[in-house]
């Protein structure tokens, strides 16, 4: 009678361990599965720093051609001693 219940008691204790060993495999692809998210959106942000790194030299370039604009336009700085005539005329 005493060993029929410590057999049972065992069955019981094996059956635990195995939930709780299913709970650990589950628990740690969830892991790989947030693991893999973060890597992406890693990879995401990332793409989007590059693209704002270029928007940014490409306004920088704008804003240059703009200036140079301006200073091709402005009458002062059109007359022959002026260093920007000088220059444009090389």
């Amino acid at each position: 009678m005493l060993g029929m219940a410590v057999d049972m008691l065992g069955s019981q204790l094996f059956m635990l361990g195995m939930a709780v060993d299913m709970l650990g495999s589950q628990l740690f692809m969830l892991g790989m599965a947030v693991d893999m998210l973060g890597s992406q959106l890693f990879i995401l942000g990332l793409a989007v720093d590059m693209l704002g790194s270029q928007l940014f030299i490409l306004g920088l370039a704008v804003d240059t051609l703009g200036s140079q604009l301006f200073m091709l336009g402005c009458p002062h700085f059109r007359t022959k001693n002026s260093t920007t005539y000088q220059i444009l005329s090389i």
